[in-house]
């Protein structure tokens, strides 16, 4: 899923141009970002023109030699020059001065940035915390909910109200989008962003996880964990529908020249699921937590199962759930990749 995200955002004609335009720029480390990219995925999904209602294209930079706004109107002057032509609108922003506007236009405290990575990692939505240039994708949370349509409240910019604006946003353009993460389980809105971004992830047990899609070529990528990187326990998995994902890998599956049958057929060795039991997890909506707690029975060759998903391996991953879906997603891996059903369930 995650080596298709660069292919499908340059499906986009506009995020395209821009991103063949990108030595232009001459950005310090700039990033194409958020809306232009989700809301893309989005589209695909819903069958639309992958450019459809997509009001602006938005691009972070990190330059904290001059955090003015006469130097951002510069940089804004020339992303301009470059891409006017496209005719859509285009903002440009210096994440090393976020910091000196963001409380007096919203009415909430925002730390000092050191980098644009940073800023990427502190849009409300963790799903929509996404951003590439060419050869690379910055997805600090991965990109599973994204595609699964999950929206879940970021704890490090944790304000109820602006999430809720941009999640009825959301919904009324994408109907099918799901908040994941009830509002009670929200960290409380107050003053010191990091304290509350440290002591929810330690609440959870999360361990944050950068992705980063490295490619040849902006149409394509793979996976691989920034340095340092480990996944212990990832806090949106649980709530996320396996209906959703499922018809991701039917998707991926059929790409190949694969069948849906063989995908079931493969999730029903892992999870110990008959046919009907399957049809009736998809059918009722269960979340990855409900769906492996009734599986009748994970097969006792799982433990077989290795390699690397999104540079991370399964036989390393310490929490139970989120290894068992990284499981199933090195299984879909393999099949679609070619190999038979004999080798894929050991």
């Amino acid at each position: 899923m995650s080596t298709d995200f660069v292919t499908d955002v340059t499906l986009n004609a506009v995020n395209r141009a821009i991103l063949s335009r990108w030595h232009r720029l001459d950005l310090p480390n700039g990033w194409l970002v958020a809306g232009c990219l989700f809301q893309t995925v989005w589209n695909l999904r819903a069958g639309r023109a992958p450019e459809s209602g997509i009001k602006d294209y938005d691009i972070f930079y990190f330059d904290p030699s001059d955090r003015s706004e006469a130097a951002e109107t510069d940089v804004q002057a020339h992303t301009a020059s470059v891409l006017g032509d496209l005719g859509v609108t285009i903002e440009v922003a210096n994440q090393a001065r976020v910091h000196l506007w963001y409380p007096s236009y919203f009415g909430r405290p925002y730390p000092e940035l050191t980098s644009a990575e940073d800023g990427i990692g502190r849009f409300l939505v963790l799903e929509t915390c996404v951003g590439v240039r060419p050869h690379e994708c910055h997805a600090p949370y991965g990109l599973h909910g994204l595609y699964a349509g999950t929206l879940t409240p970021n704890p490090a910019t944790p304000y109820r109200d602006l999430f809720a604006s941009k999640v009825a946003s959301y919904q009324e353009r994408w109907q099918w989008l799901t908040v994941a993460g009830p509002p009670g389980d929200w960290p409380p809105e107050a003053s010191g962003l990091e304290h509350h971004a440290e002591a929810h992830a330690s609440t959870v047990g999360q361990s944050r996880h950068p992705l980063i899609v490295s490619a040849s070529s902006p149409a394509g990528g793979r996976c691989r964990a920034a340095p340092g990187g480990t996944v212990k326990f990832d806090y949106r998995i649980p709530a996320m529908k396996f209906s959703g994902v499922y018809a991701l890998y039917v998707q991926k599956a059929e790409k190949k020249h694969r069948t849906k049958e063989e995908v079931d057929q493969v999730i029903r060795w892992l999870t110990g699921y008959s046919q009907a039991g399957l049809e009736q997890q998809i059918e009722k909506q269960s979340t990855f937590e409900s769906f492996f707690a009734d599986a009748p029975a994970i097969h006792l060759n799982s433990a077989l199962i290795r390699g690397v998903v999104c540079g991370v391996r399964v036989e390393e991953i310490d929490d139970p759930l989120v290894q068992k879906v990284r499981w199933l997603d090195k299984l879909i891996d393999e099949l679609a990749k070619g190999k038979s059903l004999e080798k894929v369930m050991r």
